[in-house]
């Protein structure tokens, strides 16, 4: 069994790396954590274009089809950097939702975009009353109403869409949001 990294690994790393270190220098990181939402639009179309975006996901939803070694490798050079933005809830959470509970019109509409960087997403998982039990969740979905209320949900303000997990008849569901939807308000919390 082989644990090192493989050669086209350590060369995603060491490009993470460098990348890194040009495009995001500790003291602009430091300068985006204290704007509002602490992202920078050229800084994300740039991971983008280094296919971050889509480097767990399918080709035929735009990404890379590469797996979670590669993610893991250019993620740990993103922490090293201490990356500002985004990453963890699009991809890792949004993205993956998408992925592993999406129909394939669902990925093409909302997975693709996520892939090719064009859309920032996140999930909005935890109940007002601090609840993570799929069982009680008061957020309802109805049609196409939606009511209920969730906290600390990650980058909503950034956010195009949200994936929102509510009860539909009983059931858990997941429902995409338009981030513009009529009715969505996101409010930000301020932290101590």
């Amino acid at each position: 069994m082989q644990f090192e990294l493989s050669e086209t690994q350590q060369l995603l790393k060491s490009s993470a790396r460098k990348f890194l270190q040009t495009e995001c220098p500790i003291a602009e990181v430091r300068r985006l954590m204290e704007t509002p939402t602490a992202n920078d639009t050229a800084l994300w179309r740039q991971i983008s274009a280094q296919g971050w975006t889509g480097i767990l996901f399918p080709e035929e939803h735009d990404g890379m089809g590469l797996g979670l070694v590669e993610t893991a490798a250019a993620m740990e050079e993103m922490g090293r950097a201490l990356l500002p933005g985004p990453y963890l809830s699009t991809v890792l959470m949004a993205g993956v939702l998408v992925d592993a509970a999406g129909n394939e019109d669902q990925k093409r509409h909302w997975l693709a975009p996520i892939c090719r960087g064009e859309a920032k997403a996140t999930v909005a998982i935890l109940e007002e009353d601090a609840s993570w039990s799929m069982r009680e969740y008061k957020t309802r979905a109805d049609g196409h109403l939606l009511s209920g209320r969730k906290l600390f949900v990650s980058d909503a303000e950034e956010a195009a869409f949200l994936l929102i997990l509510a009860s539909l008849d009983g059931q858990p569901a997941i429902v995409a949001v338009d981030r513009q939807a009529k009715g969505l308000l996101v409010e930000a919390m301020p932290a101590l």
